[in-house]
This record gives structure tokens, C-alpha cells and sequence, in this order.
């Protein structure tokens, strides 16, 4: 499996990490902090190999998209 850009995404109006946003196997995915998803699990051992880290997503980024899923949560 190839993981590239893994960024952790947090839950709005929290520091609290909720999922990961990474390629892998060149699709974009949001992946949960769950270790029963196999896509967690891969990117948990390829970060105990060294193979890859996790960014933090700058703040504007995590801004858009929180303003993104308010709006999806209640749109007008």
C-alpha cells in the first residue's frame, strides 16, 4: 500500500484528531483513527517502520473544510 500526504484532520472547535487524510494507492481518502480499518492499520505500521509521517493540516486548510462541513451538516 502507498500512503502519501497523510495529514491529520481535527474535529471542529476541538485540537482533537478525528481521521486522516492521505493518498493511498493514489485516491484520496479520509481514513477514521480506527484500528479495525485496515487503512489505520497500514498507516500505523508504516509510521512504526519509519516509512512515513503524519503532517497536521496548517489552520486554513482545517478552516475551509470545517466551514465546508457546516455547511453540509446545515445547509441553508
Amino acid at each position: 500500500m502507498i500512503i502519501e500526504n497523510a495529514k491529520y484532520k481535527t474535529n471542529m472547535g476541538t485540537d482533537d484528531n478525528c481521521s486522516i487524510n492521505a493518498t493511498i494507492d493514489g485516491q484520496e481518502m479520509s481514513v477514521p483513527l480506527d484500528t479495525a480499518n485496515r487503512h489505520y492499520a497500514e498507516i500505523l505500521k508504516q509510521v512504526a517502520d519509519g516509512d512515513i509521517t503524519i503532517a497536521d493540516v496548517p489552520a486554513w486548510v482545517q478552516e475551509e473544510a470545517d466551514k465546508v462541513e457546516l455547511q453540509q451538516e446545515f445547509p441553508k
